[in-house]
């Protein structure tokens, strides 16, 4: 009878630790670098799931087999590397440095488990981009769920947008909240669940299983949601109350934790496979063609990184004529942002590189600018649909909109946009508008959308 057993990534590291060839610490060393200088700004190494995978990584990483000529990684590493340098993105060079560095791990210490994988692009500032940006519609459909449901309660609610408004006061479904926010905290937490389960019951659970695990931890995590925000509502827990973030802790505990826990437990104990006892891992040199190929992957990643560079300053360097719009003063931040006001309004014009761009989405940098989003919705103004809201700082309040064009086309929809520059429409950049009170915004955006005076910068980008 063969003997169950478990290889861990420490015991292997510490196993094999004397035996590591030069080039394996070296590789490791030379990527760390590389991410710490050139993504320095933009992983957020603070963050609580940056935090949390990083900790995660040597509970939910297996040694499945034997270190050797495993180029699984490496051809995706190589790839995305080579994509990066025509597609001069940090997101492009993070998963090159991630499948570089999942390479270097199979040939120098041992073939692993998907799960590393998943980790590294939960932590991912464009998985939490996502989630902020792309989960918007689902913000607002989730607001209006629980106020009509509250409604049908026989409670005296008014949706407006993100917002419940209930006896004065506002509750807003924001990912600034402890609510939303936690999705990706959620599914990290739903992989370590799966990987403590697993030790617990020396059981290993297929691959298969993983996608439908994190599906019904998003499932879970908007239950959690509808029943804080009812909480919330139910007994007027303000934002600046302590009970506030208590609340979305102990939905998220009850209604996400323990479910995920018993679930992961009962597919590992009904699907799982015995885990099979495995020679010690040796880690070694596979040969020089092995060593060829990671010599030429750093190389490769080292040019990306180069490249990504000098668009970065580049952009900070932007000589390019500033467009004139008439009525409006206009200044360039950046390469890709422009600055316009008048006295009645400030206009941002970001233009977007293409489909597979960030945006300088608003509710990203107005927050790093000191504002609050409250009461965001879709409103239509001049025949158009726009996203509108409201800025507070505490000493002043605002009120924006914004949408996407390209001089020919508006929409306010995230895939819309991307989809039709994918095949081929101009590029589009984000109008952002802002205005001292809402009827000065409404009536700007209305001569915007009418005059179209920005038409000629829109199609020149």
């Amino acid at each position: 009878m063969e003997k169950k057993m478990e290889l861990r990534w420490p015991q292997q590291l510490l196993t094999a630790s004397g035996k590591l060839p030069l080039w394996v610490w070296a590789a490791f060393m030379g990527y760390a670098v590389i991410m710490i200088v050139i993504l320095h700004d933009y992983i957020g190494w603070k963050s609580v799931n940056v935090v949390l995978g990083l900790m995660s990584l040597p509970l939910v990483t297996r040694i499945t087999a034997k270190n050797g000529n495993h180029y699984r990684y490496g051809l995706i590493a190589i790839a995305t590397a080579v994509l990066a340098c025509f597609v001069p993105t940090n997101t492009m060079l993070y998963f090159s440095i991630v499948f570089a560095l999942l390479f270097v791990t199979e040939a120098g210490i041992g073939r692993i488990n998907l799960m590393p994988l998943i980790m590294a692009i939960l932590m991912s500032p464009l998985v939490q981009y996502a989630a902020d940006v792309f989960s918007f519609p689902v913000r607002l459909q989730l607001t209006e769920l629980v106020g009509k449901g509250m409604q049908l309660a026989g409670m005296e609610v008014t949706v407006r947008g993100n917002m419940i408004l209930y006896m004065n006061n506002e509750f807003a479904v924001d990912p600034a909240c402890m609510g939303l926010n936690m999705l990706v905290t959620s599914m990290i937490t739903g992989l370590m669940m799966i990987a403590v389960n697993q030790q617990r019951y020396n059981r290993t659970l297929s691959n298969k299983w993983l996608l439908p695990v994190l599906t019904v931890m998003i499932v879970l995590n908007v239950f959690s949601n509808c029943v804080r925000m009812i909480c919330l509502v139910l007994f007027n827990v303000l934002p600046d109350h302590p009970a506030h973030g208590w609340i979305g802790i102990a939905c998220l505990f009850l209604y996400v934790m323990l479910p995920a826990m018993w679930l992961s437990g009962w597919l590992i104990r009904r699907y799982g496979k015995d885990n099979i006892a495995r020679p010690v891992i040796a880690a070694r040199l596979t040969g020089m063609g092995m060593l060829t190929a990671q010599l030429l992957l750093i190389i490769s990643v080292a040019i990306a990184a180069s490249v990504i560079k000098k668009e970065k300053a580049a952009l900070q360097l932007d000589t390019s004529p500033v467009p004139i719009a008439a009525g409006w003063s206009v200044s360039r931040v950046d390469a890709s942002i422009l600055k316009l006001d008048n006295p009645q309004s400030l206009v941002y014009i970001k233009s977007i590189p293409g489909f597979y761009s960030g945006d300088h989405h608003p509710m990203i940098c107005w927050r790093g600018s000191g504002f609050s989003f409250r009461q965001i919705e879709e409103q239509r103004i001049a025949s158009n649909t726009v996203y509108t809201a409201i800025l507070d700082d505490g000493a002043q309040k605002l009120y924006t909109a914004w949408w996407y064009d390209n001089g020919s086309s508006r929409t306010i929809d995230q895939f819309t946009w991307r989809w039709d520059v994918f095949r081929g429409a101009n590029k589009y950049a984000l109008i952002n508008l802002t205005a001292s009170s809402e009827t000065e915004l409404k009536a700007m955006t209305a001569e915007v959308m009418k005059k179209q005076p920005f038409n000629h910068i829109l199609t020149g980008m």
